[in-house]
């Protein structure tokens, strides 16, 4: 996913509560992937990745 915005690189924090309505997503994509990073886009913005593994963090 690439967005304009470069200011704000994507962090890993302490998790949230249940009924949080946001916080969620990059511990989704760390559940699944192999591995993922952030890496600057033109103009400023940046770019996250995230490479997934078939079965990784399936129930």
């Amino acid at each position: 996913m690439t967005d304009a915005r470069g200011d704000r690189v994507p962090q890993l924090h302490d998790p949230v509560a249940g009924d949080a309505e946001s916080g969620r997503g990059l511990r989704i994509v760390e559940a699944y992937a192999e591995r993922w990073g952030v890496e600057e886009a033109p103009a400023g913005g940046k770019t996250v990745w995230a490479e997934v593994v078939p079965d990784r963090g399936g129930t």
